[in-house]
């Protein structure tokens, strides 16, 4: 994988398994535990991915990681067609708690996340010449940008994130 970029679906798993423990509280009681395992997943395959500088069990993550995203895509589909004369993004409350925008960007990073196992498992790995750490660094810091782009206004979209600034006293 390339220097520049070896980094991006670790970070983008560790974005979506916060945002995954986030939304947890928004769904029935039965979907709970399903999206508190995958977000500890997530969180514990980023680990694992940033140790071993490569995706870890990619076919695995590659069926897991798509499932959601099939989910919350359809999902979307289905509340906006169903809202369509209104201007929000929200689902119905019984199938999710009106978390489009939080699942949405959880999918986006799984969705890179998936691109990087599908990549890893078509490609022969091939000896690389050790990274300048110069480039490593460049990668690691956009990286996180854009991941934190993406993950902190999913983060605030949450029930959480929307009584986060009540709780702060100037």
């Amino acid at each position: 994988m390339v220097t520049l970029i070896r980094t991006w679906p670790a970070l983008c798993a560790l974005g979506a398994g916060l945002v995954h423990l986030a939304v947890a509280s928004s769904f029935t009681p039965w979907i709970v535990a399903v999206v508190i395992v995958l977000g500890l997943a997530e969180l514990g395959w980023a680990v694992t991915a940033l140790a071993l500088q490569r995706p870890p069990a990619p076919r695995l993550t590659l069926a897991i990681t798509l499932s959601p995203t099939a989910a919350v895509g359809l999902w979307a589909l289905i509340s906006v067609s169903a809202q369509h004369d209104e201007m929000t993004m929200r689902m119905p409350m019984t199938a999710t708690g009106g978390m489009v925008l939080p699942l949405g960007a959880a999918a986006i990073l799984d969705l890179v996340v998936a691109l990087a196992c599908a990549s890893a498992l078509r490609h022969v790995p091939r000896s690389e010449s050790a990274p300048r750490i110069s480039k490593s660094l460049a990668g690691i810091v956009l990286g996180a940008a854009l991941v934190t782009g993406v993950t902190v206004p999913a983060l605030a979209a949450t029930n959480a994130g929307q009584h986060a600034n009540t709780h702060m006293h100037m």
